[in-house]
């Protein structure tokens, strides 16, 4: 949430009266996946269990895979995944990523917007296209990264 906030809500010397109202159809779409965010994260036994677990080992057991899809049918062994919110690597991980997102966004508010923000909001003209285009950058850059 920091981090939509400072991207897109800091206060702005300029009006927004030239950009066009947001429409229904987006906001729709941006509470349908908050709500799934909410979702996943207090219910991650479900999605994992239902989604994670049964693609993993579809790409864990990849002999066994490629026969079922070849010969009609194979069952893949069940995959058991753990997670539990209160075991205190995981809760020191949360409460670091929390802290250092603070404190970033404290820092943030403080200092002249960074020239590559100024960039990115010039050239945005409020359609869901510009997230579009957004995300496929950012993941062709990761993807960059990551074959380094």
């Amino acid at each position: 949430m920091p981090c939509g906030y400072l991207a897109f809500f800091r206060h702005r010397g300029a009006l927004y009266a030239h950009l066009e109202p947001i429409h229904g159809g987006l906001v729709f779409a941006l509470i349908v996946l908050g709500a799934g965010c909410v979702v996943f994260g207090v219910l991650p036994g479900t999605v994992i269990g239902l989604a994670a677990a049964p693609a993993a080992s579809a790409l864990l057991h990849r002999q066994l895979y490629a026969t079922g899809v070849l010969g009609g049918n194979a069952p893949l062994p069940p995959l058991t995944v753990h997670f539990d919110y209160a075991e205190p690597a995981n809760l020191l991980v949360a409460l670091g990523s929390v802290a250092v997102g603070a404190a970033l966004a404290v820092l943030y508010l403080r200092i002249p917007e960074p020239a590559p923000i100024r960039w990115l909001r010039a050239v945005h003209a409020g359609s869901v296209n510009d997230y579009a285009g957004f995300v496929a950058v950012g993941m062709v850059g990761c993807a960059v990264v990551l074959m380094l």
